[in-house]
């Protein structure tokens, strides 16, 4: 027989095992580390008659005791019971002394059952013959699952499953057994002849003491929140992976508003309610958020409102996000190491911008390269050219040909000799490379009797769209606990990344970005393939080869030549240490950080376009945030209220340091990057800010009989950064919640039913630290002489806190054993004397005033809608549908004015005002009958609104024994995108939308074309008022017989910044789009009898599949005015092995 060397292996290295663990335990203690209960002494005097149920809820709060029992065993008995520092067996003798219950303790969980004399009526008959029950215990998932408690029914004997979720029970044949944890359904087996039964447990439909984490990470059960959170768990984010897991909230929460970002270090930006929320790691509030592996994420909350986060002060006033990572706590007293891979690649764009490829570079349908600076025949800038492909039977090719920047130059004249004028399709994509993204990260957590740990590292790799650039990203992920005396616990997590890009791409419209070199200026007669080797013969380094030399780069020079090194240490660590003064009070001490580090360069080579002669230049930015906090709370039920009280203060201090340095006048030698390289005396800018706030904070929520809840809150802050009359601020919130289904009795359809509301008032001192400070600007003028500039801005001198306060209302509501489920908020929000900047009489010698100005209202509708259609042994089937509307409103301007930015008082304030051109009742444009040109409306009108009028989001997931099928959907109704790219695209010529035949009239160089849709005023007026309202339009028309320029017309319907027209320079926002989708197989069953490998789940999955929208060239979940990057169609797979 072979020896077994698997067995062997690890019975020689359990010692070393051993070691390793206690020296990682000292390791994280020493560091950063944090804090699991232990079992203690039980104190409990419940000073009247209780019910049984109320008994073991108190121990159970008190210890980490779980009680198991039937609800018609313990229906109906009271009990008083008040012991000190007592036993487990002690507080059971004296509970059940009087009653005809027995316990049993097993390990952490006590079993109640009916003792044998009471009982011997009621079991089944069973066989006298014992029968040695054996089997595994499993999770939704095919875990093992620790700790379920197998019970024989009316009786007491019983066990708990082992880490690998075994158990062995002796039953008599006939026998009921019972296999039940706390959330999950209880599940019975009638015992036969046979000896292994495997079972699956399934989560609980509605468990009213589920926990959430709310500010600060204090944890609460769910039930007594008066306020609106979601919490999306971890399955959303440990399959379809991304650089950013922030992108996977999308369509999953009401009220979150999350954009795509294509391109690398492009961070989502994000919306709640409207407003910008505070990230918060691990109870740490960050300045922004970037690093967390997917992998290491427990569960994503986010806190809707300011009565969820006034806690934190005046960061959390819009909400907050609170991200929390894996501690290694929930695995059972085991090992466990968890592998997780994943890859995916880019297959194809949801939108790619496309081109015409039917008229070629030049104008008036003329074009002849002579030295791409206007020398030649309009070769200096335009897609207006010629007709592409046009057969000639004249020339050697058959096309027609003309002299272009790659001809070849003949010995004998040194002139260039015509070439094919044919067409390049695909220019675009024929320069994007393959995007990839592999993430790869490996866990090792243990629990063990006195605490916990996890540690995991992680890497990201991102090669992105546009060649040479990438993102790499290392990260180390380390929590424990640790329980120091029965009383003293220490408790700590630490995240540290480092993010390295070799080249991060440009974003924004200039010569630096690819759509403004090969989609909105190369015509299609160049073919970008030609250009990839981009230096002159002869000049490398000095002169770079390209089809124009005035305005445009070479694409290949820009992306192997211009490169914008980025490099990020982050940390983001806590600590802290917790005190059980008694059974019911504790005190704990925190202190956490949030360090970041940013190195930025920017190496802009000699041959840059434009003779500058390049550019170098290197940045620093550092940024510390430290939080203090001490806690002081109290927990404990009285008959039947409860209540939970909490006072505490912080202190919060903030510092930045920020030295930038550039060359002057270019570079004196090209490809050598140093500051030293300057033409002329480098420039230098440094700044320091500094930033404190002090707070002290308090909340008391009261319970009554398990149903209502009370909640008040409070916060005072003193900010450095007011004036000193003012630096004091307070702000309250109140909440309540009221379980109906615990109160009154109703129809057996519903299952559960709670109303909430709540009000909090929060306040804000200030976006940027020396906002109120009156500085001088440092310039150099005239022989580098220094001179200092005073401000154009007066602070006012009794400027204060602007306040937010906000009203809440919501229901959850669920039907069927929580099958149907539905979640209603509606909220209004009031934003009080914002700080703003506001003109004043310049007489005074300043431009504008920073005072307390505008106040605005937000309000919106929240609805969720979960459904389980499917629930069988085999099958079963989750949907969701979340859909929300956020409006905000102008409330009141400033010193009673008509109006702010065209703003009136009412008006949504994301209303679009803009330039328009005037038009006729029949919607066609009104222009001058002498030039044909049309006709501006005098007064800026709305075009639309920025913001959508809903959205919503759809998830699904179906599962059929071991496979999985998922997939999300979002999108947006309503709203307007103003479109810089396509605008540009059509100024230039290369938009489809100019290859209609109507140009070639333009050839003649004489005005030939008359737009059907344009119109002459041939009698009346029409009069305004002084705010543009039409007071009378007694106008007729005819239409218009002025000829002009296609490229003109068109023009004039995309101009650049407006005048806006709809499906020219302006779109319509609404889109749906397939976000994300994945298939995926367990393979935990067939593993099994392993020792070694405890699960293995493959899926396939995909992000930004398919989407349907109304705005052209571009991704409106992503468009902005800074033309982004085309959105990637990512498919790949995802693999995930558990030791």
């Amino acid at each position: 027989m072979k020896p077994n060397f698997t067995n062997a292996f690890f019975q020689k290295t359990r010692c070393l095992r051993t070691v390793l663990r206690r020296a990682v335990v000292c390791m994280l203690l020493l560091g950063t580390t944090v804090v699991h209960a232990q079992e203690r002494k039980i104190t409990v005097d419940t000073r009247q008659e209780v019910t049984l149920v109320q008994l073991f809820r108190q121990v159970e709060a008190s210890s980490d005791y779980l009680f198991n029992y039937k609800d018609q065993d313990v229906a109906d008995i009271r009990v008083s019971v008040k012991v000190a520092d007592a036993s487990i067996q002690e507080v059971m003798d004296l509970a059940l002394a009087r009653t005809s219950l027995t316990y049993t303790v097993k390990g952490r969980h006590v079993i109640i059952g009916q003792s044998a004399a009471r009982s011997a009526g009621t079991p089944p008959r069973t066989d006298s013959r014992p029968v040695a029950l054996t089997g595994r215990v499993t999770d939704e998932k095919g875990m093992p699952f620790v700790g379920v408690t197998i019970i024989q029914e009316g009786t007491t004997n019983g066990c708990v499953t082992d880490a690998d979720g075994n158990y062995r029970i002796s039953v008599p044949v006939g026998a009921s057994v019972s296999f039940s944890y706390i959330g999950y359904k209880t599940q019975r087996t009638h015992v036969g002849v046979q000896t292994r039964v495997d079972i699956r447990l399934e989560p609980s439909d509605i468990s009213l003491e589920t926990v959430v984490v709310t500010a600060l990470g204090i944890k609460k059960a769910e039930k007594s929140l008066g306020y609106s959170l979601q919490q999306v768990n971890s399955d959303a984010f440990d399959k379809v992976k991304t650089d950013n897991p922030i992108n996977a909230l999308n369509g999953k929460v009401a009220g979150l508003t999350v954009n795509t970002r294509a391109g690398i270090l492009e961070d989502p930006p994000i919306k709640l309610r409207g407003e910008t929320p505070i990230y918060v790691i691990n109870g740490t509030p960050v300045t922004y958020y970037r690093g967390v592996s997917s992998d290491d994420i427990e569960s994503i909350t986010v806190l809707k409102g300011p009565q969820a986060a006034v806690l934190y002060g005046s960061r959390g006033a819009n909400g907050a996000i609170l991200i929390t990572t894996k501690t290694g706590d929930d695995i059972g007293e085991k090992t466990e190491i968890t592998l997780n891979s994943s890859t995916m690649f880019t297959a194809g764009y949801l939108t790619l911008p496309e081109q015409q490829s039917i008229y070629g570079t030049g104008d008036f349908g003329q074009y002849s390269y002579l030295d791409g600076k206007g020398g030649g025949v309009y070769d200096g800038l335009w897609t207006w050219g010629p007709k592409l492909d046009q057969k000639d039977p004249t020339t050697p090719s058959g096309y027609f040909e003309t002299v272009q920047y790659n001809s070849p130059i003949d010995p004998k004249t040194g002139k260039r000799i015509p070439t094919p004028f044919v067409s390049h399709k695909d220019n675009f994509r024929n320069f994007l490379q393959q995007g990839l993204t592999t993430s790869n990260n490996v866990s090792i957590s243990h629990k063990f009797k006195e605490g916990s740990f996890r540690i995991s590292l992680n890497q990201l790799y991102r090669r992105g769209q546009t060649p040479n650039t990438d993102l790499k990203r290392f990260g180390v992920n380390m929590a424990a606990n640790y329980n120091i005396t029965r009383k003293l616990h220490i408790n700590a997590s630490m995240i540290y990344n480092y993010t390295y890009s070799k080249n991060r791409p440009w974003s924004g419209y200039g010569n630096s970005h690819p759509y403004y070199n090969i989609l909105v200026y190369m015509g299609a007669n160049n073919d970008i393939r030609d250009l990839r080797n981009y230096w002159e013969e002869g000049q490398e380094g000095y002169a770079q080869r390209n089809w124009n030399h005035v305005w445009f780069n070479n694409p290949w020079f820009v992306a192997e030549e211009y490169t914008r090194p980025y490099s990020e240490p982050e940390l983001i660590a806590s600590a802290s240490l917790d005190y059980d003064i008694t059974d019911d009070l504790n005190f704990m001490v925190k202190a956490a950080t949030d360090s970041k580090h940013q190195n930025q360069e920017e190496c802009k080579p000699y041959a840059w376009v434009g003779n500058d002669r390049g550019l170098y230049s290197v940045g620093s930015d550092r940024r510390v945030d430290v939080n203090l906090d001490a806690m002081l709370s109290y927990k404990k039920r009285f008959g039947e209220f409860d209540l939970d009280a909490m006072l505490g203060v912080s202190l919060f201090n903030y510092q930045r340091n920020y030295l930038f340095s550039t060359t002057e006048g270019g570079l004196q030698q090209p490809d050598l990057y140093n500051l030293s390289n300057s033409q002329n005396t480098p420039s230098t800018t440094s700044k320091i800010e500094r930033r404190r706030m002090a707070g002290a904070y308090g909340s008391v929520t009261l319970g009554y009989r398990d149903a209502f809840y009370l909640s008040f809150t409070g916060r005072n802050d003193w900010s450095s950064t007011l004036n000193k009359n003012n630096r004091s601020f307070f702000y309250p919130s109140v909440a309540f919640s009221a379980l109906i289904t615990e109160a009154v009795k109703l129809p057996k359809a519903v299952s559960f039913w709670k109303v909430r509301a709540s009000w909090a008032k929060v306040g804000f001192d200030q976006s940027t630290v020396y906002m109120l400070q009156d500085t001088y600007s440092f310039n150099t003028y005239w022989d580098g002489n220094a001179a200092f500039t005073p401000p154009t801005t007066i602070i006012d001198p009794n400027i204060k806190p602007y306040f937010t306060s906000s009203f809440e209302v919501g229901t959850d509501l669920r039907f069927f054993g929580s099958r149907l489920r539905f979640d209603f908020s509606y909220y209004r929000t009031y934003d009080e004397g914002q700080i703003q900047k506001v003109d004043i009489n310049q007489s005074s010698g300043y431009e504008e005033m920073l005072t307390n100005g505008n106040d605005y209202r937000r309000e919106g509708y929240e609805l969720m809608v979960g459904a389980t259609p499917i629930k069988t042994k085999d099958w079963k089937w989750d949907i969701s549908f979340n859909w929300f509307q956020t409006r905000k409103y102008l409330d009141k301007i400033y010193n009673g004015a008509y109006n702010y930015n065209n703003l009136k008082v009412g008006d949504r304030a994301d209303a679009l005002y803009e330039s328009v051109w005037q038009r006729d009742p029949q919607g066609n444009f009104i222009v001058f009958e002498n030039n044909g040109r049309p006709i501006e409306d005098p007064f800026k009108r709305v075009i639309g609104y920025a913001g959508a009028d809903w959205e919503f989001g759809i998830s699904s997931t179906l599962r059929y024994r071991n496979w999985s099928l998922s997939f999300d959907i979002a999108g947006r109704v309503g709203g307007v995108i103003r479109s810089d790219l396509n605008a540009r695209m059509i100024e230039a010529g290369t938009h489809k939308l100019t290859a209609a035949p109507e140009r070639e009239l333009d050839w003649t160089k004489t005005p030939s074309y008359i737009p059907s849709n344009a119109v002459v005023v041939v009698d009346g007026d029409i009069e305004y008022d002084d705010h543009g309202n039409v007071l009378y339009d007694t106008r007729g028309y005819a239409p218009s017989t002025t000829p002009v320029y296609f490229k003109s017309w068109i023009g004039y319907m995309g101009k650049l910044n407006g005048p806006y027209t709809m499906g020219y320079n302006l779109f319509k926002g609404d889109f749906i789009k397939l976000r994300t989708m994945s298939v995926g197989y367990d393979f935990s069953d067939l593993l099994s009898g392993s020792r070694i490998f405890k699960g293995l789940e493959l899926s396939v999955i995909g992000t930004n599949l398919l989407i349907w929208k109304k705005l052209d060239n571009e991704d409106p979940d992503a468009a902005y005015k800074n033309f982004s990057y085309p959105t990637e169609r990512m498919i790949g797979f995802n693999l995930t092995l558990k030791l």
